[in-house]
């Protein structure tokens, strides 16, 4: 991805794949090559690369992973959205707190899906005219 703060801008990698390849698959082939050649600590990828097979890769190679895009269908601009929310990660690179827009903070637990995670915030709060 290209970095404007950075004068200098190199390819790094190419991979070539079938179609039916996941994004998320190539970066965990790709990942430990990367991180011998170069001084990889940050990698910025679209929401397609993200998943637990390479979360735990990046992970245990010490590299953290900025999506820019979040794959899926397009915001509704009648309620609050993902990125309304500051997620506060632990030195674990786990979410611990989600505070909402109006700043009213809940903890987050891990979800009873793989790697997934859930933050719980009270009806009769949130539908209040304040959070609208």
């Amino acid at each position: 991805m290209h970095n404007p703060n950075n004068p200098l801008q190199l390819i790094t990698k190419v991979q070539v794949a079938y179609n039916h390849i996941e994004d998320a698959e190539l970066l965990v082939e790709a990942i430990l090559d990367l991180k011998e050649r170069t001084d990889l600590d940050t990698f910025y990828t679209i929401g397609s690369y993200g998943n637990p097979d390479a979360d735990q890769t990046l992970q245990d190679n010490q590299v953290e992973q900025i999506q820019t895009v979040i794959c899926g269908r397009a915001p509704s601009t009648e309620k609050l959205n993902q990125y309304d929310f500051e997620i506060k990660l632990a030195e674990t690179r786990k979410p611990t707190q989600n505070p909402c827009p109006q700043e009213l903070t809940v903890a987050v637990h891990p979800s009873s899906q793989k790697n997934g995670f859930v933050a719980h915030f009270e009806v009769e709060v949130c539908q209040t005219d304040s959070f609208l």
